[in-house]
């Protein structure tokens, strides 16, 4: 692996970051997550505004588990994608300096706002989210060891950027991570053979658990305690615990899954699903049908349960790291509050998606279950921030604003 390039563009990150590097602050990342802890997700298009950042710590929004991947930071929309890794064919393995200069800022806007902060990437070199790829996830970095070595080196540099910035608790690595669909592919997380599927894939480059043991390894090198966050395979599913492997003697790191099933009901039009209902389960088209509820919810979450038992992890070192659901959907209020209330009695941190995200309406969950404001599309055409001072209570909205200030 190259060797880590020793940031010369330290040297233009905002004072914050520089003044608790130099004061050689003790890390207090790990101590941050030993209680359980309730948080929201901004993926958004534009920068989080401080306005957004104080409303969250208003709430009890106990850390923002941030995405800067969709800022273009003044770059035409063709090159969307491009914050810190450059372009595509050519990614950089040193963050690009005006970007991470936006990035150091928006951290110390949360800050300045008493927030928390997980810096959270959507794509890495060679692993480009769907979003920015003309709708096709780039696994290029699951095929090829030099690739993956060239995002670990990546992440590395960015590592020691962050590493002592007060508003941060978290780096999670790669958002939804998917090795098992390239080359030797894993049809169904639901129904497939996982077991089998690892031990064909073992050494490989599309092994995860190796490539996220050489990242934190190459990580511990410059940041021995900067908290970090693996997702677990084909999306972060839950039942992708089921070979996922912890990292030994490592306390400064949380293992995470997204919950987003039934996945019919989630993403679904308003009226198509109730909940609790029959939904189909898993990736296969005509896959049968199972009835969801609250029970339904705890058996699928089992792998994850079995796993930690498997390897000592307490229920502090794991997160939900996105959970969420179509506003309009029939049901959607009890789905929050049956999520919320397995997560909160295995005592697992969680992060609802999303809180005012700039660019999608339908977790918005300040809307509440009605149409979208005109406003709201108006203001994303132009690029300005939604104004949320006059949202009233709501109470889709009032399951996650109860469970915040628990």
């Amino acid at each position: 692996m190259k060797a880590i390039v020793k940031i010369a563009i330290l040297g233009c990150i905002c004072t914050s970051a520089l003044q608790a590097q130099q004061s050689g602050m003790p890390g207090t990342q790990a101590e941050f997550w030993n209680q359980q802890r309730k948080g929201a997700n901004m993926f958004n298009a534009h920068p989080v505004t401080p306005t957004d950042f104080e409303a969250a710590a208003e709430y009890g929004i106990a850390f923002i588990r941030l995405s800067p991947s969709k800022y273009t930071n003044g770059r035409p929309k063709k090159e969307k994608g491009n914050f810190l890794l450059g372009p595509k064919e050519n990614p950089v393995t040193v963050p690009v300096a005006a970007d991470l200069k936006l990035l150091i800022a928006q951290l110390d806007a949360a800050e300045k706002a008493h927030e928390k902060v997980i810096v959270t990437l959507l794509s890495l070199p060679y692993s480009r989210w769907s979003q920015h790829n003309k709708g096709v996830e780039e696994r290029a970095m699951w095929n090829d060891f030099k690739k993956q070595d060239s995002a670990i080196v990546f992440l590395q540099n960015l590592a020691f950027a962050i590493k002592d910035h007060p508003a941060v608790v978290g780096l999670n690595l790669r958002n939804e991570p998917s090795p098992e669909r390239t080359g030797i592919q894993l049809k169904d997380w639901y129904t497939g053979d996982y077991a089998q599927w690892e031990r064909q894939i073992r050494d490989t480059p599309q092994d995860l658990n190796q490539f996220y043991a050489k990242a934190v390894a190459a990580i511990r090198k410059v940041a021995p305690q900067l908290l970090l966050v693996l997702d677990s395979g084909f999306h972060a599913q839950p039942h992708a615990f089921k070979i996922l492997k912890s990292i030994p003697n490592d306390p400064a790191i949380l293992y995470s899954f997204h919950l987003y099933s039934p996945w019919p009901f989630p993403y679904s039009d308003a009226g198509k699903y109730r909940y609790p209902g029959l939904f189909e389960t898993g990736e296969e088209k005509g896959a049968a049908a199972i009835y969801w509820d609250k029970n339904t919810v705890e058996t699928f979450l089992k792998p994850v349960r079995d796993w930690q038992k498997q390897y000592g992890i307490p229920d502090n070192r794991i997160l939900v790291g996105e959970f969420g659901v179509n506003r309009h959907g029939a049901g959607a209020e009890e789905y929050l509050q049956d999520l919320i209330t397995v997560f909160n009695a295995y005592h697992w941190h969680w992060a609802f998606y999303s809180f005012r995200e700039d660019e999608w309406d339908i977790m918005d969950y300040e809307l509440g279950a009605g149409r979208t404001p005109a406003s709201y599309w108006e203001n994303q055409k132009s690029g300005k921030p939604q104004d949320y001072s006059k949202t009233v209570s709501n109470p889709l909205f009032d399951v996650i604003r109860a469970d915040l200030k628990h």
